[in-house]
């Protein structure tokens, strides 16, 4: 799957104030530069793709996106710090006459970091005719799929609620992959097989880390959580 990075980092580099808004300038003046980390599949052309990213039209999508970024998915810091942003093809992206993409799908990872702390905000961008529209998915390394990710939501509420009794009120602030296997000595565990994640969840004043398992077989993707592993963070 290509993976396009960004190279160098915005012009202004620091930001105050923790929220998605003061974060912005930086991520739509990227200076991006002319090298690719991966060759784009021939149905979507580099240059088109790249030309894109500079544009008008993709500013305003990013913009739109980022005010759907929950604040809890960066950090708590008053000073932030955005990094080197990748951009993974999902689909190949295919464009109008205008340039502008009229099919296909891609992710853009968002690294922001602040207070010692680093979150990546990740946000799957599909094109259709109508436009480019987006869904601002789960923060942080996690390998789950957008299903999986609403699948896993279920769990990790579970797990975060046997150490936070009657919490209405939660999110997952980040999520870590922690390996291949269901077990941390398990150095040969295959890439299709099973894997593991740690997902911290925000509830009711409180951070909670969550281990979940993600098992794949011939029929989907079971998910396993242990409460008895589920444990609080310090702020």
């Amino acid at each position: 799957m290509p993976i396009f990075h960004t190279n160098g980092r915005t012009r202004a580099a620091r930001r105050t104030g923790p929220g998605p808004a003061g974060l912005m300038l930086g991520l739509l003046l990227l200076q991006v530069g002319t090298g690719w980390a991966a060759t784009a599949p021939e149905a979507t052309d580099p240059k088109k793709f790249q030309s894109y990213l500079y544009s008008d039209a993709y500013r305003a999508a990013l913009a739109a996106a980022w005010k759907k970024v929950p604040p809890v998915s960066l950090p708590a810091c008053g000073s932030l710090t955005d990094g080197n942003v990748s951009v993974t093809l999902q689909q190949d992206v295919a464009f109008d006459a205008k340039g502008l993409p009229k099919s296909g799908a891609w992710w853009g990872h968002y690294p922001v970091s602040g207070c010692g702390a680093e979150r990546i905000i990740n946000i799957l961008f599909r094109a259709e005719p109508s436009g480019v529209r987006f869904l601002v998915t789960l923060p942080g390394r996690t390998r789950a799929n957008v299903v999986l990710q609403r699948d896993g939501l279920t769990y990790a509420f579970i797990g975060a609620g046997t150490k936070v009794r009657d919490c209405k009120d939660m999110e997952v602030a980040d999520t870590a992959f922690d390996g291949f296997g269901l077990s941390s000595g398990d150095k040969k565990a295959p890439e299709t097989g099973p894997w593991r994640e740690t997902w911290t969840v925000a509830a009711c004043g409180r951070m909670l880390a969550v281990p979940l398992e993600f098992i794949p077989d011939a029929t989907g993707t079971t998910i396993n959580q242990r409460p008895a592993e589920v444990r609080e963070l310090k702020k």
